[in-house]
């Protein structure tokens, strides 16, 4: 029989999957979204939510800056996002952790594309990245292995 814990931890995985289903298909279908300014307001909020600031009004806050992509984000947000969160969950901490969870999945979305040009370059262009014919050029070892230097 499983623990406590673990269903709920179940749960909480669940509705962090959901999330994210709704961000990307959401991204997918309305290029309006921009997953970069998604991140921020989510880390706004988080920010807001971990130093127990009185609610904030994000859109008032945003809205001095004029810029629509980022006030886009900030309604996505509020609308679709958060109010499933509220329905789940049972303390403020679980929110906090839901939230962080939340902007690591979106961060690594984000990270994705340039992992893959680090990749291409390094197959198309490996004299540039590893100062070698190729990756698996065997190299003498100069100095500490630590040594990032160009």
């Amino acid at each position: 029989m499983p623990q406590a814990w673990q269903i709920r931890d179940h749960q909480r995985q669940r509705l962090i999957e959901e999330l994210t289903h709704i961000i990307t298909d959401k991204y997918d279908t309305d290029r309006n979204l921009s997953l970069g300014n998604l991140i921020i307001v989510i880390l706004e909020y988080l920010k807001i939510r971990c130093q127990h600031i009185k609610e904030e009004n994000l859109l008032a806050k945003y809205a001095l800056h004029g810029e629509y992509s980022l006030i886009y984000a900030i309604r996505f947000f509020l609308t679709e996002i958060v109010p499933k969160i509220d329905l789940f969950i049972r303390t403020p901490v679980e929110e906090r952790v839901i939230l962080a969870e939340l902007a690591e999945k979106i961060l690594k979305m984000l990270a994705a594309p340039l992992y893959s040009d680090l990749r291409n370059t390094e197959i198309n262009n490996p004299q540039l990245v590893f100062k070698a014919a190729s990756a698996t050029t065997e190299v003498p070892l100069h100095g500490d292995i630590d040594d990032f230097g160009g």
